[in-house]
């Protein structure tokens, strides 16, 4: 029997990222999601509301298309430091697409889950308000740590 090994992977990364973060949050209030493709289920039943941010127009289309839960809100952006236009190479091609700041958006999270930590460069105060769990590319990090590695002490 061949095993589809990518699939058992995401899967699995899946699944250790929602445990992780159900044994931490405290609260089930908002989530930010700046990661690629828009959270389901198990994160959408236990979180009231899900800011999403897709940078990546094929995905947000089909993301789209399929339909979304009513607690999901969907953003064609990307989360960073900078407000402003954002242009990079995805791979394909060139793409240009807004780029927000966490903390102008005055969101109450109780977690943020990011693909690179630029997206929380952006979310300083955010953070320091609102004291949510963190998780980028898997793995939790700790608001002290996080403040070092905003530092560059770390």
């Amino acid at each position: 029997m061949q095993v589809d090994y990518p699939a058992l992977v995401k899967h699995e990364e899946r699944f250790v990222t929602t445990e992780m973060i159900f044994n931490r949050c405290q609260r089930f209030d908002v989530l930010v999601h700046a990661s690629r493709n828009v959270p389901r289920m198990p994160l959408s039943s236990k979180f009231r509301t899900i800011y999403a941010f897709e940078p990546d127009i094929e995905l947000f289309m089909e993301q789209m298309a399929e339909g979304m839960q009513p607690n999901i809100y969907v953003t064609l952006a990307m989360l960073g430091e900078q407000h402003g236009p954002v242009t990079y190479f995805d791979g394909r091609r060139i793409v240009t697409v807004p780029s927000l700041r966490l903390d102008e958006l005055t969101l109450p999270c109780d977690a943020i889950i990011a693909d690179d930590i630029t997206a929380l460069r952006g979310a300083a105060d955010t953070i320091a308000k609102h004291n949510p769990v963190l998780m980028v590319r898997e793995r939790i990090i700790e608001t002290a740590q996080w403040l070092r590695i905003r530092d560059g002490t770390a």
